[in-house]
């Protein structure tokens, strides 16, 4: 009998249980996990999963929609990949029972920002990433989890390959680590992702020789709830795709001159939201006309209610936050990384499906397809490992910001505005990404936010245009030099690599 491979999985959200789920008969899975099932982005999602299942719908159609938002800064083949395999697992999660919405026994479909028609499958209204997280949960009976225990190192060999983790309490040693960590909203004052999303996954990689790309485009959502000078949680666009407005505190709405209005890519209506807060306003969304708000989305109405706002009949106080990283650490279309035995899948992988501006509910399509993927191609392809020879690297103690003045330092020059004054302040007083490939610290967390800060300042301040979510105040919209280039980050080394990928003539039904 064959010998099971041993598989390590960092992190506990959508990507990584739905890779567990599909190894665990043919692997021993073992899952770890920093906090709980619920301190997890995916567990926050509230938006829904793209997928062209609907009858009036196409994979042309979602192709051309993700495309189009990324601003076709994304590898053809990959998103084709997405949205065809997709399909047919969302199909497949559908049958295998995961509670979705439905209407006289059919899914109802939600329309977000930059979708051409209604793909959205919700469930719970807007309570999709919990529900989705438990039904994936439930059905990882095989699988080992290790919550609360926070993986500080990657294992590697003489032959330079990834043999297992370390954590805070222990070294566990496995044929093949794969990374499912999620992505580095916690970087910014105001973020959509739960405390704790503060690149650790990015950071483990990075030091361990992966290469890292596209870190100077982040996704900032519009519409998170404003309260008392803080962002609390996410708004859903959903609401939006159901009717609602934004709306400043003069009554005026601030994206009708849209063709697209309040469902335009994300990128321009947070950058209209900004204008506005600078201009001393305030944001709302009003979703009162919507037909059974509080019964159609509970988990906004709750989370308003809970701060006093009504929203069958108050606007919403919102303001824009850290929601996404559309970069992230280099993949094939199966999750293998420039490391050996290292994987990665979900947010904190790049496979150049999300360009420079996520389309809208992509993220969870990319964690079930992805996840499958690699897990496919792991329970057919793993092989034992024979040599367990640790090598441990030299590392420098750095010196590190307190994590609130990183947050409002990356927020202030780094944030949905940049420009060259402010990201040059910002770079001269991180470490440099060079130092920290060779660094350590004791706040393992703050350490993984300093690297990832440093590669997402530096990114930004290299790419000196604007495109997509990466908007430069100091420099127009996209320059033909940065057209199919990317800014990879590997060993402490940064290179500008042009990939050009012909774009497919090839059409979809």
């Amino acid at each position: 009998m064959k010998q099971h491979a041993t598989i390590l999985i960092i992190g506990c959200g959508i990507a990584a249980l739905q890779t567990a789920k599909h190894l665990q008969h043919v692997a021993h899975v073992h899952i770890f996990a920093k906090g709980t099932l619920q301190e997890t982005s995916s567990y926050r999602a509230q938006g829904g999963i793209a997928a062209a299942i609907a009858p009036d719908d196409t994979v042309q159609l979602h192709i051309d929609d993700t495309l189009q938002a990324g601003l076709h800064h994304q590898q053809h083949a990959a998103v084709e990949r997405l949205v065809i395999d997709g399909k047919d697992i969302m199909k497949q999660l559908i049958e295998d029972g995961l509670p979705i919405d439905t209407l006289h026994g059919q899914p109802l479909f939600g329309l977000e920002g930059a979708h051409s028609t209604k793909r959205i499958v919700h469930a719970g209204g807007d309570a999709t990433g919990r529900i989705t997280t438990q039904f994936l949960y439930a059905q990882c009976t095989q699988v080992q989890f290790h919550f609360n225990e926070m993986v500080t190192n990657l294992l590697l060999n003489d032959a330079r390959e990834c043999i297992g983790i370390q954590t805070e309490h222990e070294d566990y040693y496995a044929d093949y680590v794969v990374l499912a960590t999620g992505g580095a909203g916690d970087l910014y004052r105001f973020t959509s992702n739960c405390d704790g999303a503060v690149g650790d996954g990015l950071a483990l990689a990075y030091q361990s020789g992966a290469v890292l790309t596209d870190m100077e485009f982040i996704q900032f959502h519009p519409t998170l709830l404003y309260e008392q000078g803080r962002a609390s949680s996410l708004v859903s666009e959903a609401l939006r795709g159901a009717g609602a407005t934004l709306i400043n505190d003069k009554g005026e709405r601030i994206v009708d001159w849209h063709p697209l209005k309040e469902l335009a890519p994300r990128h321009i209506t947070a950058h209209a939201i900004h204008e506005q807060y600078a201009q001393g306003r305030t944001v709302f969304l009003d979703a009162t006309a919507i037909h059974h708000v509080t019964q159609r989305f509970p988990t906004v109405a709750q989370n308003c209610a809970q701060t006093g706002i009504d929203i069958a009949t108050m606007p919403i106080p919102v303001v824009p936050g850290s929601h996404f990283l559309m970069g992230g650490v280099v993949t094939n279309d199966v999750g293998e990384t420039a490391v050996p035995r290292l994987f990665a899948v979900g947010e904190v992988a790049w496979t150049g499906v999300h360009g420079a501006n996520r389309l809208a509910s992509n993220s969870l399509l990319e964690c079930i397809t992805f996840g499958k993927r690699c897990a496919t191609y792991l329970a057919a392809n793993a092989q034992l490992q024979t040599n367990w020879s640790v090598v441990t690297p030299t590392r420098n103690q750095v010196e590190l910001l307190p994590k609130e003045q990183l947050q409002q330092l990356m927020m202030q020059h780094a944030g949905i505005l940049r420009h060259a004054d402010g990201l040059h302040t910002l770079r001269a007083t991180l470490p440099t990404y060079a130092a920290l490939y060779h660094a350590t610290a004791n706040d393992k967390a703050l350490l993984a936010m300093h690297i990832t800060a440093a590669l997402v300042v530096d990114a930004a301040a290299t790419r000196d245009e604007t495109r997509g979510a990466h908007i430069r105040t100091d420099y127009g919209a996209g320059k033909d030099f940065w057209k199919h280039r990317y800014i990879m980050y590997q060993n402490g080394q940064k290179e500008v690599r042009l990939i050009h990928e012909s774009t497919k003539t090839k059409t979809y039904a």
